[in-house]
Parts: C-alpha cells; sequence; structure tokens
C-alpha cells in the first residue's frame, strides 16, 4: 500500500516540478550545500586529555575484569534462548520487527507528555515532582547493564569538558556565594540537572538508525502538539492567565499540555527548522510529505500561539538552518514572511503593537523592561558572582518568595543571579555547543543528512535565542529537549557508520 502510494506521489506533475527545481538549485554554487570532510585520523584535540586517557584506562580495566564473566553469560542457556526468540520474532512478525526497534531512549523524546500525565493525570505520592529523576537514574542504570555485561563501550565527546566546566563553575558559586545553602543547591539543581542528559543520550544512541528514531519520535511529538494547538484555537479555548494587553483583540492563544503559549511557541519554534531538515535532507517521498505536513502544522500551531518572541527566533531559525545549507531561499522566506505580516492582520496588529508607546509605557511598567532592570538592579548588588543561585527571577525564587515577579530573560536571570563570571561560562559552553555541532556534522560523509541535521542545529538556535524573551532553560521539557538534541548531533558522525543494534 505504502509503495503504491510513493510511486502515486513520485509520478505527480508537482513532484516532478519540484523535483527539476531541487536539480537546478543543487547545481548553483550559492544553492548547494558546502561539504567539508574533515581527516580525523589524529583525532580531537580532547581525546588527548589526561582527563580521557585516565577514565580511559580505568574503561580498559574493567573490561579485562569482566571478559571471563561475559563469556560464561553469553554461553548460557538463558542467554542463547532469549537469542533465538529475538531472532525469531524479527523474522516471523511485524509486531516483533516492531518492538525490536524500540530504544529506551526514545522515551526521553515523550518527555512534555508523560510530564502532563504526572502532573496533571495520575499525581500520586508526588511522582510528578521525582518521576523525571526515576527516569533520568533508571536510563543510567540500563546503560551501566549494557556496559558492564556486554561491554558496550562509553563514548567520550567533544563538549564533555566545556559541560563539566560550566557545572564547576556553578558549584564554585554555590560555595563562595550563598546566603542560603538550601536555596543555592535548589537552584543549582533547576540550573544543571536537565544537562545531564547529554551523558545519558549520547550513551544510549547506539547506532544511526536509533538516532533517526528519536528525532523522528520529537518531530511526531511537536507535531501532536502544533495540532491540539490549531485545535484549541478554532475550539476557543480559555486563556488560564492574562496573557494579552487590554489595548489587543486576541481572545484564545493556544497552550497545549505546556499550559504556556510562550513554551508552546518556543517548542514549535525550535522544531520547524528540524521538520525542515527532514523535508530538505531526506531521499524519501513519504518521509519529504511527513517533513511538509509536520512544518505546516507546527507553523499554524505557531501562530495559534501569538507568541511575539517565538516567531521572531522561529523566522531566525529557519533563515540559519538555510544559511547553512540552501542559502538563495533566504529571500523567498523573507518575502513570504513579509507577505503573511502585511496580509493576515491579527498577526500584523500583534507584531505592530511591539512598537507603540502604549506596550513601551506597560512594558516599563511591570512588564518585559522592568522585570530586566529589576534583574540589572539585582547584579549591580555584585556584579561579578551575582545575588546567589536560586535568588533572582526564576521559579526557584518565586517558590520561596525571593522575587515577585519572573524575569522573563534567561540571560537576565543568569547575569543577575550569578553575575559576570556565570555569563561568560553560560555563553562559553554555547558557543562550544554550536561549534562542536558544526564539526560533527562536516564528519558525516551524506550530504543529504548534513541537512538533516543541520535542520536540528537551527531549531537549538531558536531556543537559545528564545531565552532573551523567556526563562526557557528553566522548563525541564525544553531544557531536556534542547540536550536531547546536542547529544544527537554530536553522536551522529560516531555512530553513523555503525550498524543497527538489536
Amino acid at each position: 500500500m505504502l509503495e503504491i502510494l510513493r510511486k502515486g506521489i513520485m509520478n505527480s506533475y508537482i513532484y516532478r516540478w519540484l523535483e527539476k527545481a531541487v536539480n537546478i538549485a543543487n547545481l548553483s554554487v550559492f544553492f548547494s550545500l558546502k561539504y567539508k570532510q574533515k581527516n580525523r585520523k589524529e583525532g580531537y584535540e580532547y581525546q588527548k586529555t589526561n582527563y580521557i586517557k585516565w577514565l580511559s584506562g580505568i574503561g580498559l580495566l574493567i573490561d579485562k575484569l569482566m571478559i571471563p564473566f561475559r563469556k560464561g553469560i553469553d554461553e548460557s542457556s538463558i542467554i542463547k534462548n532469549s537469542r533465538r526468540i529475538i531472532l525469531l520474532l524479527k523474522e516471523k512478525t511485524l509486531i516483533g520487527k516492531w518492538i525490536l526497534k524500540f530504544r529506551p531512549v526514545y522515551i526521553v523524546g515523550l518527555y512534555g507528555f508523560i510530564d502532563y500525565i504526572f502532573r496533571y493525570k495520575i499525581n500520586i505520592g508526588g511522582l510528578s515532582s521525582i518521576w523525571d529523576e526515576l527516569l533520568l537514574v533508571s536510563l543510567l542504570g540500563y546503560y551501566l547493564f549494557k556496559r558492564i555485561f556486554t561491554g558496550y563501550k562509553y563514548k567520550f565527546t567533544s563538549l564533555d569538558l566545556p559541560i563539566l566546566f560550566y557545572m564547576a563553575i556553578g558549584l564554585f558559586l554555590l560555595i563562595v556565594n550563598s546566603e542560603d545553602y538550601s536555596v543555592g543547591i535548589e537552584g543549582y539543581r533547576a540550573v544543571y540537572q536537565y544537562i545531564f542528559w547529554y551523558f545519558i543520550v549520547v550513551q544510549l544512541i547506539d547506532s544511526k538508525e536509533t538516532a533517526k528514531g528519536l528525532l523522528g519520535v520529537t518531530l511526531s511529538a511537536s507535531t501532536l502538539l502544533g495540532m491540539h494547538a490549531i485545535y484549541q484555537y478554532f475550539t476557543k479555548a480559555p486563556m488560564l492567565g492574562n496573557w494579552v494587553d487590554s489595548g489587543e483583540s486576541i481572545t484564545t492563544r493556544a497552550y497545549s499540555i505546556l499550559m504556556s503559549p510562550n513554551l508552546l511557541g518556543s517548542l514549535l519554534a525550535f522544531s520547524i527548522p528540524m521538520a525542515l531538515g527532514v523535508l530538505f535532507g531526506s531521499k524519501d517521498v513519504l518521509i519529504k510529505l511527513g517533513g511538509l505536513v509536520s512544518t505546516l502544522i507546527m507553523g499554524m500551531g505557531l501562530i495559534f500561539t501569538f507568541s511575539r518572541g517565538a516567531w521572531v527566533t522561529a523566522f531566525v531559525g529557519v533563515l540559519l538552518f538555510l544559511g547553512l545549507t540552501f542559502g538563495r531561499l533566504i529571500i523567498s522566506v523573507i518575502l513570504a514572511v513579509v507577505g503573511v505580516l502585511l496580509n493576515l492582520d491579527t498577526i500584523y496588529r500583534r507584531v505592530a503593537y511591539l512598537f507603540t508607546k502604549e506596550y513601551r509605557m506597560k512594558s516599563a511598567n511591570g512588564g518585559r523592561i522592568y522585570r530586566k532592570e529589576l534583574a540589572i538592579d539585582a547584579w549591580h548588588e555584585n556584579e561579578w558572582l551575582g545575588v546567589g543561585l536560586g535568588r533572582h527571577g526564576g521559579s526557584v525564587a518565586l517558590n520561596n518568595n525571593l522575587s515577585q515577579v519572573s524575569t522573563d530573560n534567561y540571560m537576565a536571570k543568569t547575569l543577575a543571579e550569578m553575575g559576570i563570571l556565570g555569563i561568560i561560562a553560560f555563553a562559553f559552553l554555547q558557543i562550544m555547543t554550536y561549534i562542536q555541532m558544526i564539526r560533527s556534522v562536516f564528519d558525516v560523509r551524506s550530504k543529504e543528512e548534513q541537512i538533516l541535521l543541520f535542520g536540528i542545529i537551527g531549531g537549538l538556535m531558536a531556543m537559545t535565542g528564545q531565552n532573551f524573551f523567556e526563562n526557557i532553560f528553566e522548563s525541564p521539557f525544553l531544557t531536556t529537549y534542547f540536550w536531547l538534541h546536542v547529544a544527537l548531533v554530536i553522536t551522529y558522525s560516531k555512530v553513523s557508520s555503525m550498524r543497527e543494534v538489536s
């Protein structure tokens, strides 16, 4: 059935016209992706550090000690019978094939749905506040099991040391600049806990198929939330807060299960460049069609959030993706966006309101400008070290009555809490993250897969930019998604030559 549908699409006039346009574009120097293949025989610089050498030595020692034990397990009747059952399921049943393709890391891709269920549907014994820690520990245990009993190797990456450096700076600030250690520890946890997902996901992506499967899970999840946003708009779902100014005529802003239009907008702004990466970076016509449909659904959902910051960052994310891949499309996208602004009155008025005197006055009297100024005033109390982790403008400060309002600007919040030292460490980590991701993409041989990965990078850049408008990295869901996809890009070149693991 799928093959008939695929052939029908490929034989259609529209598909053949698009295929010709793409072929013409690929012949253009300006339109084609600049491809570089690095010679990595000598390895990256980080692989020569004592940190890597010491840990690799410990790993080799463990492997030597475990050889007899692993051999005994491998030859046991339980393992042999298990392999026969797996082989039978894989060869004889379609459901068996699907089950065997499942990887535990896919659960992380469903973070938002799981969090919603535990937080609003089946909150038993405070499970809503610890389920993600339990999942983190469980997946760590799963990796350790594979490492000890099967010899699955630990994957060092070029981001290990920058992340550990950022964590060390936070620990230093916690020790030397906390008036209340309980608040400081909670603030440290809010900033750093979800970065640990990077290390877990890197280890659990065992093949190119797993990486693509994980991307498929996260894109499908975002597409479903985009569909829900469209549904909420047309059914006029009630807004849960004062999300519009009195001078605006908007009656509904989509928020889906994230309970915030700005957070939903950030997720969709992050996911749209990834869907474009699937559209332009896949050879399979059905996957291309899925990328196109996903882009359209999430684009509509993004509009209905009426999140101006998300609109801007989505636009920038798409332009950055095109800048890394198909440069000539940038002009077309800009013209399309201008056309939308001029022809959709509600969107035009929503954007134009930003430039009115009324908006500036309201923003300065309790809005974003006022909140940013509060953060700057707090920063001036201790410019180098900040006022302390968890003490200004974030969820921890609000829960402990140390702030009356959210800063709605993660950069300003970080500057206030961690000072110049903290904001430099944060900026260094972000810069290193993007440098190492781009280097990793150029280590991938396939041009189509490069486009796919650049789509993820464009989305990640959109999410980073959204932190100038919201405390995005205060959201466990979005922070987890950010580091999950960073891990996917960094790891892809390492596993692209591996065969699928059963």
